[in-house]
């Protein structure tokens, strides 16, 4: 067999080991696979529930996240202080500030600590699953401005979400001298709540009561296009 005749056998033995192994591949998670006793067919599309989502805090370079991954929602919501149905219509504002821990730090070091945009929602409450908030009106912060999806992905207008909320509270107790810039920096809001969990904590109600997730990690993409009476559910199991 000349030399030419054996580079094309050996070409078309690759490109069959390829497509065989192509075909063979796992598909990942995503509505179009789930099992069907999870799904229903009708409400699927790739513009609804597309297989990769764009999460804002692991797509951005310079944002470190450490977070734990929860396997759970009762898991995630036992360490979560509220969980609830909210949404907003005002438009969210662009704060840019500095974080008063990593400003301490900088300043023992010699060092200007960097700045932050956080957006700050005002939330209306529809209803609380669990916890108890101050009010039907709260306040959220993600970081990042409200226009792009960088840091935190972020939260659309007249859209309903399950959220899953931590407080943060004034920071003014523990440190006296520096309470007029924690003032600043809360916008004399009594309290904040942030996302537990960054976008972990996030699920767009669509439909009424179809989820989806805003992260690709942990329990959450598990719940995409199931509905919302399944994840409440699993919160109240003991």
């Amino acid at each position: 067999m000349s030399t030419v005749s054996k580079k094309k056998v050996l070409l078309a033995v690759i490109a069959a080991l390829f497509l065989l192994c192509s075909a063979c591949a796992p598909r990942p998670l995503t509505p179009g696979n789930m099992p069907e006793n999870q799904i229903d067919e009708d409400l699927y599309d790739d513009d609804l529930y597309p297989a990769e989502k764009f999460v804002g805090s692991q797509h951005t370079p310079t944002l470190s996240v450490s977070m734990p991954i929860y396997d759970s929602a009762k898991m995630l919501a036992d360490h979560s202080d509220c969980v609830v149905i909210a949404s907003f219509s005002e438009k969210p504002r662009d704060v840019r500030v500095r974080m008063p821990l990593e400003e301490r730090l900088a300043e023992e070091r010699g060092q200007t600590s960097p700045e932050y945009y956080v957006t700050k929602y005002a939330l209306n409450i529809s209803d609380v699953i669990r916890g108890d908030v101050e009010g039907d009106v709260i306040t959220l912060s993600l970081l990042g401005k409200h226009d792009s999806d960088w840091y935190e992905t972020k939260l659309k207008p007249d859209t309903q979400y399950l959220l899953f909320l931590g407080r943060r509270y004034y920071e003014k107790e523990f440190d006296e001298a520096r309470a007029e810039e924690q003032n600043a920096f809360f916008e004399n809001d009594k309290i904040l709540y942030q996302l537990r969990n960054s976008e972990g904590a996030v699920f767009e109600i669509r439909k009424g009561d179809i989820l989806y997730s805003y992260a690709n990690f942990g329990f959450s993409p598990s719940f995409d296009g199931r509905k919302l009476d399944e994840l409440l559910k699993e919160i109240e199991e003991t």
